[in-house]
């Protein structure tokens, strides 16, 4: 690119494709060094890559130990700016070595920083962490969810077996995705829980559909006639085994939103076990197991 001065000078200036210049020390030179460089900065402000620097959100995602890959990092604060937009809740995301640490030295710059108030929720992620996430919640959001929500939600996605298996980006996007989904809600359906059932809280609660399953029948068994009818004893042993189906098997699927194939197999398994221990003797002689018959040779 060629500038005259008024004098009829020739100046040369930088363009992109020549590394050295050679400007003779004039004001109009000057001028023009300074206008060709305006210029210049404005066609990168206005390019791709510019762009999505400035939406890797500045005030909304602060990727400081690089978990999320660019694109990511630009998708996650655009979501996050429209789920302010249309809620007025603030997500902020934090991810930092000894970030933990660095909340408690820091918390005003930091607070500042990504615009938190009462209406926030912070994600801190730290790599260098034994659980890798926590949660900063600000007092108009505590109510909006149960008191063991962050609890959990940092149990369910921090945990080192989690973050093996899925990664450190999984679990921002997964507590990301439980906070856009409860926070909106009102009071009369909050979520209690962490929505999502994964595979080892099914396992859990099919063991304890199986626990109660066996006290169920095995109380059910109890015969002690004439005083009391047969199978009355499963109503005495109410105590011991509802709480098993229902407390730590059938509660905590449904508050999770799981599916009715989840529910129906736990209960169906539940009610399967009760019976096959009540009807054991039945079954035994059915395929020749009876205990009764070999009585007489002892």
């Amino acid at each position: 690119m060629r500038i005259y001065s008024s004098r009829g000078q020739r100046c040369r200036v930088f363009t992109p494709s020549r590394a050295r210049v050679s400007l003779p020390i004039t004001l109009p030179c000057v001028l023009s060094e300074f206008l060709s460089a305006l210029v210049l900065s404005a066609v990168l402000v206005t390019s791709p890559a510019m762009a999505s620097e400035a939406a890797l959100g500045v005030g909304v995602v602060q990727d400081g130990a690089n978990i999320l890959r660019p694109d990511k990092q630009v998708e996650l604060a655009q979501s996050l700016r429209t789920f302010e937009a249309e809620t007025g809740f603030k997500i902020r995301v934090l991810t930092e070595e000894d970030a933990f640490e660095k909340l408690n030295r820091e918390a005003q710059t930091i607070k500042s920083t990504l615009g938190l108030d009462r209406s926030s929720v912070l994600v801190v992620l730290d790599p260098t962490a034994p659980n890798v996430l926590d949660f900063k919640v600000g007092s108009q959001l505590r109510g909006r969810v149960g008191p063991q929500f962050f609890s959990e939600l940092t149990g369910r996605y921090g945990n080192l077996f989690y973050v093996r298996d899925e990664g450190e980006a999984a679990a921002i996007t997964a507590s990301v995705a439980a906070l856009v989904e409860c926070l909106p809600r009102d009071e009369a359906n909050i979520c209690l829980n962490v929505p999502g059932v994964d595979e080892s809280s099914f396992w859990i609660s099919l063991v304890f559909g199986i626990a109660a399953g066996v006290i169920l029948g095995g109380s059910a068994r109890i015969d002690y006639a004439p005083k009391f009818p047969k199978g009355s004893f499963a109503v005495a042993f109410a105590p011991l085994w509802f709480p098993f189906i229902y407390y730590y098997s059938l509660a905590p699927l449904t508050s999770r939103g799981a599916s009715p194939l989840y529910v129906g197999t736990t209960l169906l398994l539940f009610l399967a076990t009760a019976w096959a221990v009540w009807s054991q003797d039945k079954i035994g002689s059915a395929v020749g197991l009876s205990m009764d018959e070999g009585d007489d040779d002892y």
